[in-house]
């Protein structure tokens, strides 16, 4: 499940993908991210590859549609895994319970039936 995440991960940022844009390169990080890398005063380059990002054209970034999809993929997965966590300590907090339960009634019809 870790490995999955960090696939939908920015590596600018290190959140999430979000809004997630195809370099010419093929790279893919954060809309937002990209901005920021193109609004430095330095010569802008891919964190990955380290090719010109030099006139790139932010508006015309095509959006990687595989790239969404893993991030909700990963967060229906987190969700779902912490739904599954909660749901088994709920069973074994029953199980503790119907465990307590039997003893008690033991315990009761032990007195009652004279066997304490």
């Amino acid at each position: 499940m870790e490995d999955l995440s960090r696939c939908a991960e920015c590596a600018v940022c290190f959140q999430p993908l979000r809004n997630p844009k195809y370099l010419p390169c093929a790279h893919t990080f954060c809309f937002h991210c990209i901005v920021r890398l193109c609004e430095q005063p330095r010569r802008t380059l891919c964190p990955i590859c380290r090719r010109s990002l030099e006139h790139l054209c932010l508006s015309s970034l095509p959006t990687n549609s595989y790239a969404e999809s893993l991030v909700r993929a990963c967060e229906m997965l987190n969700a779902d895994g912490e739904t599954l966590a909660t749901q088994q300590q709920k069973a074994a907090d029953d199980r503790r319970s119907d465990e307590q339960l039997v003893e008690s009634f033991k315990a009761y019809f032990a007195y009652y039936s004279g066997g304490a």
